[in-house]
């Protein structure tokens, strides 16, 4: 038997930039086969709906989930089957509605990472179906695990620089209170459940009392803070454009990581008992926050000062071919320039991407990885939509538009629902295969019904008072229907915008007399 130290090792060591490359892929090739089926049929009655619910939740849940396990290891084959099935039935059947309209190229994107992220994280659990190599690496190395909290923060970048993002930043949590408040409640609550309960947390991951959420609710800090505050006085002080505060922090980090490697070595320390102070059990969740702000600030950047601000104008059908193009090369080409680096970095100078530091090769692979999906998501986008199909009647609800529209409350669910099964099951108790496919079954059926209901509700709820203001909850609020934060909404049509080309009618005179004008009635006959 292995010692515990190799073993370790063993099971960190990740997968290689190709395999986790082509695990991409296949996850915008199952969104793609998504928007095919989802248009060419009529879902009118109840068993029909209940079809739907359940291929849905076949392509946008379980399929995330095959592809890290019965299918890991005939990922380019799942691709060409997807693909394949996906042109033969667009084919064989006439859509309905246009398939593109389902949703727009980046709320593609959003929507893969979150439901990939929701499912990996309970896939993980299950040591018979799970591939190991998809395993958060430990020190250096590649891996699918590695990839989310590093995409959530470019894509947010992403969000921020586009030129038509919703404007509802004036929204708050609870009265005025900033939205990042719920990402250190969150935090600061699952750190403290750790420490009471005993239940137990990986040290290599993020540290002794650090978490995702602490690390997001710091990215949102200086993200407001660099626009509250830092860009308005580097504007009083210089007539020249000052990179964003993110970007000139981040990149001091990702330098100093480079010019100094004992400060690596140090983070990146396997000690099993930290005996230090509060930074030192946690050093490599703090010092990763400003590896972060580096893809954060170097995207933002990026998009604002090279790419053209046309590439996300695009409503929710298909614009010309060759406008189309273009913009799939720009995204691609872009991406690849990141690539470039990653290779350079790696090949001829050895700085391996780790992402318990966030380094400086691993800002450069997750750059490159947003605007490959970013990409890909435009492109099964032109190939699927169709502008001449008109939609007749009224579809009904789909649980990739639910997810869309509750993303936050989605993905607090999935935390939740893994830290209870991992709570309330003996860790040496290990579960047959099909109990464990069982278990992500049952688990992808629930997430994506309480993202149904939760929409469902909402539709019903404004049906019932249009003709009054739609006033939602607290709770609603903070789960995200149109928050712009790490899990922003896009507003999709649904609510009223400043450009409508409708002109606002005037409200009629109300027949109820003012209260003053009673008065003086009042008077003149007494």
């Amino acid at each position: 038997m292995l010692p515990v130290e190799e073993l370790f090792q063993r099971l960190g060591q990740g997968s290689s930039w190709l395999h986790v490359t082509l695990m991409i892929t296949s996850l915008f090739t199952f969104q793609f086969a998504h928007h095919i089926f989802v248009s060419r049929f009529v879902f009118s009655s109840k068993f029909a709906k209940v079809v739907l619910f359940f291929t849905e939740v076949f392509f946008l849940c379980l399929c995330p989930a095959l592809v890290h396990t019965y299918w890991s290891y005939h990922i380019p084959y799942v691709i060409f089957g997807f693909i394949c099935f996906g042109i033969s039935l667009g084919l064989a059947v006439k859509p309905k509605f246009d398939p593109a309209s389902v949703k727009r190229p980046f709320q593609d994107v959003k929507n893969v990472v979150l439901m990939t992220t929701c499912m990996v994280i309970t896939a993980v659990d299950c040591p018979r179906l799970f591939d190991v190599r998809f395993m958060k690496t430990v020190q250096y190395g590649y891996s699918a695990m590695d990839v989310g909290t590093g995409l959530f923060i470019a894509l947010r970048a992403l969000h921020d620089a586009r030129p038509n993002k919703p404007p509802s930043f004036g929204k708050k949590i609870v009265g005025r209170t900033p939205n990042f408040v719920l990402f250190g409640v969150v935090g600061i609550a699952r750190s403290i459940f750790i420490a009471v309960s005993g239940y137990y947390q990986d040290m290599m991951e993020y540290g002794k009392h650090w978490n995702f959420f602490l690390t997001l609710l710091f990215v949102e800090i200086a993200i407001v803070f660099n626009k509250d505050y830092f860009s308005i006085w580097m504007s009083r002080i210089s007539r020249f454009q000052i990179p964003n505060f993110s970007f000139i922090v981040g990149s001091a980090y990702v330098a100093l990581l480079v010019m100094d490697p004992t400060i690596e070595q140090y983070l990146l320390g396997r000690e099993p008992e930290r005996a230090g102070g509060f930074f030192d059990q946690n050093r490599e969740g703090i010092a990763s926050v400003f590896g972060y702000l580096f893809i954060y600030g170097t995207l933002y950047e990026h998009m604002k000062r090279i790419c053209a601000p046309e590439i996300w104008q695009y409503d929710n059908h298909a614009v010309k071919v060759s406008s189309a193009i273009k913009n799939c090369a720009k995204l691609a080409s872009n991406g690849g320039v990141y690539l470039v680096l990653l290779y350079i970095c790696t090949q001829y100078y050895d700085i391996q991407p780790s992402r318990r530091v966030a380094n400086l090769t691993y800002g450069f692979w997750m750059m490159s990885i947003a605007f490959q999906g970013a990409a890909m998501a435009l492109f099964y986008h032109q190939l699927t939509a169709d502008p001449r199909i008109l939609s007749e009647g009224q579809r009904p609800l789909l649980v990739q538009t639910a997810i869309d529209h509750n993303g936050a409350s989605v993905f607090l669910l999935a935390n939740v629902l893994t830290g209870l099964s991992n709570y309330l099951r003996d860790p040496l108790n290990i579960y047959t295969e099909a109990k464990e496919f069982s278990l992500l079954s049952a688990y992808s059926v629930i997430l994506s019904l309480a993202a149904y209901l939760l929409e469902s509700g909402k539709t019903k709820s404004a049906a019932h008072k249009k003709h009054e203001p739609v006033v939602t909850s607290n709770f609603e609020e903070v789960l995200g229907y149109d928050e712009p934060g790490i899990f922003y909404e896009d507003s999709d049509g649904k609510t009223s915008s400043s450009n409508s080309s409708t002109p606002k009618k005037d409200a009629k005179p109300s027949s109820i007399p003012r209260r003053s004008t009673r008065k003086r009635v009042q008077k003149k006959y007494d």
